[in-house]
């Protein structure tokens, strides 16, 4: 009914010659498997260390809660950019927001928005039973770098 010579038996089971056998099999596929991968990694990888990206920076100068009309209140920013080291004119970035909802959960969001060098104004509009409680800038999309 039930065939015990099917039932794996621990490596400590084995004769010695059979258990270093099994031992070095072990780690001849372990070692394959972690040179395929590195070499997945190497190929993957190789055109972006051709490439130098820069990244902006960004940083929040002024923020501001409207006062509720119709319903709704706006979230405003000014944000800086320092995009002295890229040489594209504009670029995208994410602002990470949590919301504090009057009458349930608090909600994450993310809004994306587009850079360009100096100061760029961003709102988001909420309801009036909600308001941010923590924001920041994620996600800055690398530009190419300056010669």
């Amino acid at each position: 009914m039930f065939d015990l010579a099917a039932v794996p038996r621990p490596l400590t089971a084995l004769k010695p010659a059979v258990r270093a056998y099994a031992a070095q099999r072990f780690v001849r596929r372990r070692s394959r498997y972690a040179m395929l991968q590195a070499a997945a990694f190497i190929f993957a990888a190789g055109p972006s260390f051709a490439q130098k990206a820069c990244v902006p920076h960004l940083s929040f100068t002024h923020t501001k809660l409207s006062e509720t009309i119709s319903h709704q209140r706006t979230w405003s920013a000014v944000v800086a950019v320092d995009a002295s080291s890229c040489a594209t004119k504009s670029g995208r970035f994410d602002v990470f927001f949590v919301g504090l909802l009057e009458y349930g959960p608090d909600v994450d969001f993310t809004e994306s928005f587009t850079w360009v060098p100096g100061e760029v104004e961003i709102s988001v509009s909420f309801s009036m039973t909600e308001a941010p409680s923590d924001y920041r800038i994620v996600n800055v999309a690398p530009c190419a770098c300056r010669k």
